[in-house]
């Protein structure tokens, strides 16, 4: 039961008004007080985005020449995830003898793999996303939006909701009395992992004094006013969170381990980066979601046996031996296995509604990796385990319990069919675990 409402806005505690990565302000900090009787409602995060081509030369509409590979500026951010892109990490802060509540490194990853499973092209075009993101069904439509007349313009506005467990995913609302108010910290990304050349083999690109800035940057959200039997009767809440294991496949067959350690476990999403050209890279977006190089196979085991599958998740065919019989814009891996588990971890039921894991995305993204071009990053290829077993609610303790991960690709292999550059190197995999935690009001300790 709620007696009332108060709406408030908070500004930055840093002393500064542009917050760039490059100019070396690139943590934002703002402090929701402790307010009595109140329960943080919600929090949204808003400010416009500038985007720079050189030192003090904006990004101007006229930039863009579509179709003119000598002259035109083509530079986008991922169009799922929008102004998110800019953020690399948040951390919540108790007030009361600044015990950390939560911290959710990986922040843009996370934050893509959350939106991909449940938009899709039509959904990442119109809304929310469109709107106040930055956001479009391609980069081609997010990249319109970078744009802006004169240096003096503040550039293009966002708001956007904190992708965070304690904020977005709790049973409950904050009692921010309990928690003595607390702090939140922004990191943002560098400039090389936000924005990226739409095609590399255009003549204009980004460069070294190519940046971004966030400017009149607020916190805002309703307070929520309780009973006092009901605000008194607070006493723990429970939330879900991700943490992020850093694994490395380094061999086309190769085991790797991940012990979540945790009392109630969700789901765990297997992400691979490949090291060389997708992270820090004006070439590459950095939030792409391929499968590992030239996927096969992967099985799941537990303290050493298969399970809770028996069997190989198999690729009926893998995109290494695909592009001897295949053009390079049609590549498609028979992934239709991998893609029905990574459905059931992520939204909770086959067929989704709404999900990114479609053909198009698939062949588009694989055509960008051999024309060297970032037209299309929309593709959701990830490992995904659920551990509720079809039941929402449900999750598998983990406390002392190992995941062995096996999987056949083609990394390290001398495949003539697929690009050499992925192949000889090895692939981090981002192991994200989400899960059930409960904040303790009495003591400020965070149970998982």
């Amino acid at each position: 039961m709620s007696l009332s409402r108060a709406y408030f806005e908070l500004q930055p505690i840093n002393n500064v008004v542009e917050f760039s990565f490059d100019a070396g302000q690139d943590v934002i900090n703002f402090i929701v007080p402790s307010v009595n009787n109140a329960m943080l409602d919600s929090l949204q995060l808003s400010g416009t985005l500038q985007v720079n081509t050189a030192t003090s030369t904006p990004y101007q509409p006229g930039d863009i020449i579509i179709g003119d590979n000598t002259t035109s500026k083509e530079f986008g951010v991922d169009n799922v995830i929008g102004v998110h892109g800019a953020i690399s990490k948040i951390e919540l802060n108790s007030r009361r003898a600044n015990t950390s509540l939560e911290q959710q490194l990986n922040y843009d990853i996370v934050a893509k793999v959350d939106r991909a499973a449940t938009l899709n092209e039509e959904d990442a075009n119109v809304g929310e996303n469109d709107n106040m993101n930055c956001g479009s069904s391609l980069v081609r439509g997010s990249m319109n939006k970078l744009t802006r007349q004169s240096i003096n313009d503040d550039g293009v506005p966002f708001c956007v909701p904190l992708n965070v467990g304690l904020l977005n995913k709790a049973s409950a609302k904050i009692a921010l009395q309990k928690i003595g108010g607390f702090q939140v910290s922004i990191f943002l990304n560098s400039t090389k992992q936000f924005l990226f050349n739409l095609d590399n083999t255009y003549t204009s690109k980004l460069g070294s004094e190519s940046t971004y800035t966030l400017k009149n940057m607020k916190l805002f959200g309703r307070y929520q006013f309780v009973p006092d039997n009901v605000y008194n009767g607070a006493v723990a809440l429970p939330f879900k969170q991700t943490s992020n294991s850093l694994q490395i496949v380094q061999s086309s067959n190769d085991t790797i381990v991940n012990t979540p350690m945790v009392s109630a476990l969700d789901n765990v999403v297997c992400v691979a980066m490949p090291n060389n050209t997708t992270r820090n890279n004006f070439e590459k977006c950095g939030t792409q979601l391929n499968e590992i190089i030239g996927q096969k196979a992967y099985k799941v085991g537990r303290n050493g046996l298969q399970y809770p599958y028996d069997y190989e998740i198999q690729n009926v065919e893998s995109t290494s031996n695909k592009l001897a019989t295949t053009g390079n814009e049609s590549v498609q891996a028979g992934s239709a296995e991998a893609v029905l588990h990574q459905c059931i971890a992520l939204n909770g039921v086959y067929p989704p509604y709404h999900t990114m894991a479609g053909p198009r995305n698939e062949t588009e993204a694989n055509a960008g990796l051999y024309a060297n071009n970032n037209e299309n990053v929309n593709n959701l290829r990830t490992i995904a385990l659920s551990y509720q077993y079809g039941f929402r609610g449900f999750t598998t303790n983990f406390q002392s319990d190992q995941i062995d991960l096996q999987i056949r690709s083609a990394v390290k292999t001398t495949n003539a069919e697929l690009p050499q550059a992925p192949l000889d190197q090895t692939q981090t995999l981002n192991c994200f675990n989400k899960y059930n935690s409960v904040l303790s009001y009495a003591n400020l300790q965070v149970a998982k």
